[in-house]
């Protein structure tokens, strides 16, 4: 019996790698290591699939019990762009229904549901929308599904604009003003309805839209501080590990990303900043240039805090960020 894969959980194409060697070995293993048949490229390609879909299986099972969601939720809403995949969906789902997580969960169903509807899927379509609403449903997530439930015309034909999107800014507007947690909700909400940097900026400004003036100030101060906060060495050494170098723009670019990856990524990385590798992973998307104009820039300091390192000494500095990139 062969051991498992030692999967990073860092980036799903390189574990994929992993996985396909071992499914490859276990066949050989077995003494039933076929080969497709001589001019018959139908069979050679059933059986690449075959253990294609073997080595995702693997994947899938071994990222969902370690707890490694967002590869695949990456993966699999931009894999599957028409029908099938509910067999990874639903799990996912499950999943993050226990952990009460609405925002991966309305990111992921939606981006199912307008891929679907771009496939001209239409009853697949509706199927994948009211598994939203089920999951929200049984979050007890009422403001949400309330909120999905308002812009199912929207989301399942595609036609008009979201009715969601500002009624939510202007209720959370009326009702808490721009707090520091409104602040985080606005960030969280705008993850939660578009994958990319460039996509959440455009949410963010519409949810903005919704707010007041002085509001909307508000929000560039605390997001100039977050910002500012952020302006450290230790997190500017780490940033060039993993990204094989980090000028001066592209740090601006790498904070803006962190704060639009929401709180909880953003207080672990200034907590400790070697974690910063890991969320980075092999990202080449984990910079949002389009984000730091959100920030009130007079709050910048004009050195980053901390001790400056000099480059021949990161390894030293930052062991973990290193191995991690090293391997």
């Amino acid at each position: 019996m062969t051991n498992p894969p030692k999967f990073k959980f860092k980036n799903w194409d390189s574990d994929l790698k992993l996985a396909l060697e071992e499914i490859d070995r276990q066949t050989a293993a077995s003494g039933a290591q076929p080969k497709a048949p001589t001019g018959d490229s139908k069979a050679g390609l059933a059986m690449t699939l075959a253990r294609y879909r073997k080595g995702v299986d693997m994947l899938f099972k071994a990222y969902l019990e370690n707890n490694t969601l967002d590869p695949i939720l990456k993966h699999f809403t931009k894999d599957f762009d028409g029908s099938g995949g509910n067999e990874y969906f639903v799990p996912m789902s499950d999943r993050l229904v226990q952990q009460k997580d609405s925002a991966r969960v309305i990111a992921m169903w939606k981006a199912v549901v307008t891929n679907r509807r771009k496939a001209g899927l239409d009853s697949e379509t509706k199927e994948a929308f009211q598994r939203l609403l089920d999951a929200l449903s049984a979050m007890g997530d009422r403001e949400n599904f309330k909120l999905i439930e308002a812009d199912s015309e929207y989301l399942l034909t595609g036609k008009g604009k979201s009715k969601s999107v500002g009624q939510e800014s202007a209720n959370r507007s009326n009702r808490r003003g721009m707090s520091e947690d409104a602040f985080w909700e606005l960030i969280e909400r705008a993850k939660s309805e578009a994958p990319s940097p460039g996509e959440r900026s455009a949410v963010l400004q519409d949810l903005l839209g919704g707010y007041s003036e002085a509001e909307n100030e508000e929000f560039r101060k605390i997001f100039g501080a977050k910002f500012a906060l952020a302006y450290r060495w230790d997190v500017w050494g780490v940033a060039y590990i993993a990204r094989g170098g980090c000028g001066d723009d592209e740090f601006e670019y790498v904070r803006a990303w962190l704060i639009s990856e929401g709180k909880s990524v953003y207080d672990r990385v200034l907590d400790d900043p070697e974690s910063l590798a890991e969320f980075i992973g092999d990202d080449a998307d984990a910079q949002a240039e389009e984000f730091v104009g959100f920030a009130d820039q007079s709050q910048r300091p004009s050195e980053p805090k901390g001790r400056q390192w000099k480059e021949e000494d990161l390894p030293k500095l930052f062991p973990r960020a290193w191995a991690k990139t090293a391997t």
